[in-house]
């Protein structure tokens, strides 16, 4: 599959329950959206499909098209930094293999947790879930992740990382929360 006319439109504000996608946000979604195929990882921790060959910006250069050209176009000086980032990136090739391996069924439900969430790369978000307001609650500090799914022996289990531990609980049995300390 080849992805065309990805990534964010420079200054787009269509959803007006977020922030328009412009500056360093624009700049850094779209280098993350490029480093999927550098590290063979999505930006939520899951591997990128192997089926998904490449992602393209929406328009490098098209005169009727202006507002979304990269070369060019109505926002050529702000795009002109990212373009000269990605012009001197070093080269690299496309990882292959990103399927995440079966959990072992003799581990333990922390060693599976733990699998899961040292696939994602850590970054703070959700402030206002279960496992965020439990981790508050017992002093774990600040969130590095935002909640993450994993399935472990038939049941959906939510997991997020904090700076003292790592919290879980099966999906919605939020009296059953666990820690495992870091």
């Amino acid at each position: 599959m080849l992805g065309s006319e990805g990534g964010w439109l420079y200054g787009n504000h269509d959803d007006a329950s977020y922030p328009a996608v412009e500056g360093e946000t624009w700049r850094a979604w779209t280098l993350e959206m490029f480093d999927w195929f550098r590290t063979g990882v999505l930006s939520n921790g899951d591997p990128l499909p192997d089926y998904l060959f490449n992602v393209s910006p929406w328009l490098l250069n098209d005169a009727k098209w202006a507002s979304d050209s990269w070369i060019n176009g109505n926002n050529e000086a702000e795009i002109a930094p990212l373009r000269a980032t990605l012009e001197t990136s070093a080269p690299y090739e496309r990882q292959f293999g990103g399927t995440m391996p079966p959990p072992d069924p003799d581990q333990t439900i922390e060693d599976a947790v733990k699998q899961r969430v040292n696939a994602v790369q850590w970054m703070p978000v959700n402030n206002q879930g279960a496992l965020w307001k439990f981790a508050k609650a017992h002093d774990l500090e600040d969130q590095q992740t935002d909640e993450m799914e994993l399935f472990y022996k038939g049941d959906t289990y939510l997991a997020q990382v904090f700076n003292k531990g790592i919290v879980y609980a099966k999906k919605f049995d939020w009296n059953n929360i666990r820690v495992i300390p870091k």
